[in-house]
């Protein structure tokens, strides 16, 4: 990867650590089908890989309306005035 301003190598190690326990690195460090699959949901990779696991329960719409709220926090609430 090219950077401006490259991020610490400890950083970078425990994303890919990170990506790997998810499923989205092979062994070999290259993408998955499930880490192609994640880079399709804007959201971290915790959460993207959650809602592509909740599809093999039938669980998506839940799943989905969780992990945004979650991201961006209750949308249905009025602000406080």
């Amino acid at each position: 990867l090219q950077f401006v301003d490259p991020p610490p190598p400890k950083a970078l190690r425990q994303g890919a650590e990170l990506l790997a326990m998810l499923g989205a690195l092979g062994g070999d460090g290259r993408l998955t089908d499930r880490g192609r699959r994640m880079l399709d949901l804007p959201v971290h990779p915790r959460l993207a890989r959650m809602v592509g696991g909740a599809s093999a329960y039938e669980r998506s719409l839940a799943t989905i309306q969780w992990a945004m709220s979650a991201k961006v926090g209750n949308i249905g609430a009025r602000p406080a005035m």
